[in-house]
């Protein structure tokens, strides 16, 4: 098998790594190629829990600030 290389970095798309992974993988034991897709999952998992907490802080600041539907309206567009 021809060595292969690839940079990661703090901005690696976590798809990205992920298909480098895979293409590595190919070919290795089970648990392996098991513990890649495992990890290919959580950046998805990640990003659904970031939005949840977002959308939690939201509300407590518009809360906080009493705002009314059109106010945070205007906010959300920026």
């Amino acid at each position: 098998m021809p060595a292969t290389t690839f940079s990661i970095s703090e901005r690696t798309a976590g798809k990205k790594l992920c298909d480098a992974l895979r293409k590595f993988g190919h070919g290795r034991p089970p648990p392996f190629v098991s513990r890649i897709i495992a990890l290919e999952r959580e950046p998805a998992s990640l990003d659904a829990e970031i939005a949840r907490q977002e959308r939690r802080m939201n509300a407590l600041v518009h809360a906080l600030y009493s705002l009314s539907l059109e106010e945070i309206e205007t906010v959300e567009k920026g």
